[in-house]
């Protein structure tokens, strides 16, 4: 059901409690679709990516990477998991939050932010259900599942870096402020996820 219709209904049945104010039903009913609709499955996210050294997300700088920057524009996750860090899963979005840990508790704050865009070999209690489907970029390319290692490299010949902890992982610095992570499967022909997070400072 999209947001316009679920918009409609609550207005209906909010005015209608207005008129029937002895109808108990309609009062009923009116908080019954309030809580739905603040509880429903986070939207499609149309883009995201990097723009001279800043994430951006649905074409917002996030620049204090708090919680709250993020969850205004992604809404509730679906799941969330209790680890390392306090993983934030949307697995109607194909992403992941990463909130780390301060004196044992959750600090407020994403150290990473993952798209998932293909399934990968191996699930976890993790990795959302769902992928991406919007458009990622970082300053002119384009990421796409289809990209190659050879064109990641040759479009970020600005960035420090290249390689990562293993043979699918290229990693990538941005004048030591930002750092992206490029995950590929196997055969290196499919982009699996993108990590991106601020570097912490040596």
């Amino acid at each position: 059901m999209c947001m316009s219709r679920i918009a409609e209904i609550f207005h209906t049945f909010v005015l209608n409690s207005f008129i029937m104010k002895n109808n108990t039903l309609y009062r009923y009913l009116s908080i019954c679709v309030f809580f739905f609709v603040s509880f429903l499955p986070a939207h499609a996210i149309s883009s995201a990516g990097i723009k001279k050294g800043t994430f951006q997300l649905e074409k917002k700088k996030i620049t204090a990477w708090s919680l709250s920057d993020f969850t205004t524009i992604l809404g509730h996750a679906a799941r969330k998991r209790d680890g390392y860090n306090k993983t934030h899963t949307y697995d109607n979005l194909g992403i992941v939050l990463f909130e780390p840990y301060v004196n044992e508790v959750p600090g407020g704050r994403v150290s990473e932010i993952q798209f998932y865009l293909s399934r990968p070999a191996e699930m976890n209690d993790v990795v959302p259900t769902g992928s991406f489907s919007g458009n990622f970029f970082i300053d002119k390319l384009k990421l796409t599942t289809f990209l190659t290692p050879e064109k990641l490299r040759e479009s970020l010949k600005t960035w420090e870096g290249g390689s990562g902890y293993s043979t699918e992982v290229f990693n990538y610095v941005y004048k030591k402020t930002i750092y992206i992570y490029v995950t590929f499967n196997a055969a290196h022909n499919s982009v699996v996820k993108v990590s991106v997070g601020l570097k912490k400072k040596s």
